[in-house]
């Protein structure tokens, strides 16, 4: 039996760790939230929910969490971003993200469309994606509908989950769209081991932690067991005996796998690295 709840531990503890590393493939992204000041509040709600359920299902998109958006924005420096880059460039800092989004949906200046405008600005203040787009507004659609609609063509146009999750110099043009006809591209200095080293390095020490606290248990009730001189305890104390065991083979086990996925984490969040080589691509 104590084989047997090792195994579902260790079963377990593979099942996290294939996960941790999965999420840390993509880029993560700080969404401001829209801007739709123009809108009534219902609207507002309405949009917004549906946005979010988009960028929910955007593949290979890792979002930051809300609570450290909305810190951020509380900040001198989380100000101003519709106007400001270096806004969105502290949004993305703030919230340990690599890119920050501002999207901004409005009603054309006519009132007979809607305009919806984003830009994606990297941690170090560079500006991947800008992109403006329209749709005409119809006295027998809502205007809601409208919205989701034109939402959806931008997150097509931003293609948020083909983001690189490394640290590039590429330039790119401000509309939709377009790029250069020949751009180079040149990759940084950067480890791409890094995200899965420190989400190892972040399993591991959890790992310990668990043992240690397991460890603690087994000790504590170790410590209520009234054995004989024989070594033996009563019959009452039996089960509680049994756990202590059980408790004990699991800290053995969770605590030099915790080392041991400490250790593979470090050696890949500061594996040595040198700059790539130029590439030249062409659109």
């Amino acid at each position: 039996m104590a084989n047997g709840a090792a195994v579902r531990v260790l079963g377990c503890l593979a099942a996290l760790l294939a996960a941790t590393v999965a999420s840390a493939q993509g880029a993560r992204v700080a969404i401001h939230p829209l801007e739709l000041r123009e809108m009534t509040a219902a609207q507002q709600e309405v949009v917004q929910a549906q946005f979010d359920v988009m960028l929910a299902r955007t593949a290979d998109l890792r979002l930051a969490g809300s609570t450290a958006i909305e810190d951020a924005l509380l900040r001198r420096d989380g100000q101003g971003c519709e106007l400001r880059d270096e806004c969105l460039r502290y949004l993305a800092s703030a919230t340990d993200s690599l890119y920050a989004v501002y999207v901004r949906l409005r009603p054309d200046p006519l009132a007979t469309g809607l305009l919806v405008t984003a830009r994606v600005v990297r941690s170090d203040g560079a500006v991947m994606r800008a992109v403006s787009l329209g749709a005409p507004l119809s006295g027998e659609v809502e205007l809601v509908v409208v919205a989701r609609g034109l939402l959806a063509r931008l997150l097509e146009e931003l293609r948020l989950g083909t983001l690189s999750p490394t640290v590039g110099v590429e330039p790119i043009a401000a509309a939709a769209g377009l790029t250069s006809p020949a751009t180079h591209r040149v990759e940084a200095k950067t480890n791409a081991f890094a995200p899965a080293g420190y989400s190892l390095l972040g399993v591991g020490a959890i790992t310990v932690l668990g043992g240690v606290a397991v460890a603690c248990l087994a000790a504590a009730g170790r410590g209520r067991l009234t054995p004989d001189p024989g070594g033996a305890v009563p019959a009452a104390q039996a089960r509680s005996a049994l756990e202590v065991a059980r408790e004990g083979q699991a800290a053995t086990v969770l605590i030099p796998l915790g080392a041991v996925i400490s250790l593979v984490g470090g050696a890949l969040a500061f594996w040595p690295t040198g700059p790539a080589a130029p590439e030249e691509s062409l659109r």
